[in-house]
């Protein structure tokens, strides 16, 4: 579980809308659960974090981990649950493996995005990267976590075609950089 940051201006997080739910349910349904906090929750709301780690102290299949320097757990996940986190992007295009996206409340940064006429690619690919799961059924989250892994080829294609859609240059990235680069300096 890795949420993004939003505690601020009312913007939540899923850790505020279901976290105890959601990692409860996970827990009582065997999985082994890895919350890896965004370093600004521990930073302005550590009480949640603290709280939360109070709870599920005595299950053994519960994780937390605040060192982002530390990416076994991120690379060894079979899915991630996030909710509005760029770090979905991170674990699906460079895993090829999944993501439920706990459909809290759109984090709006640019209130006049409408204005533009564009889907932002937040909303645009969620489906095409996994799947969306209302926090109100977080106790039934076993269901969605079973469906992606019953079906994770199916999965990994949408994320294929969804990365080769979005993402450029990906696997050469370097070589475009310094290409470009040479160009501006001839």
């Amino acid at each position: 579980i890795a949420p993004g940051w939003g505690a601020w201006d009312d913007k939540l997080t899923l850790l505020d809308v279901c976290g105890s739910i959601l990692i409860r349910a996970l827990l009582e349904a065997s999985y082994d659960v890895v919350l890896r906090p965004h370093h600004m929750t521990r930073k302005k709301c550590p009480q949640l974090l603290d709280e939360l780690y109070r709870e599920f102290a005595r299950y053994p299949n519960f994780l937390h981990e605040e060192n982002m320097a530390s990416t076994t757990s991120f690379y060894d996940a079979d899915v991630l649950i996030s909710d509005w986190s760029g770090v979905t992007y991170e674990f699906a295009f460079g895993t090829e493996k999944p993501v439920i996206f706990m459909d809290i409340p759109l984090k709006v940064n640019n209130k006049n995005y409408r204005e533009f006429n564009l889907e932002p690619i937040d909303i645009k690919i969620r489906e095409q990267l996994g799947m969306i799961v209302n926090p109100r059924d977080a106790l039934n989250i076993k269901e969605a976590v079973q469906d992606l892994l019953n079906n994770k080829e199916m999965y990994r294609d949408r994320i294929i075609r969804a990365r080769n859609e979005h993402v450029f240059n990906f696997g050469s990235s370097s070589e475009k950089g310094v290409a470009y680069i040479k160009k501006l300096l001839d």
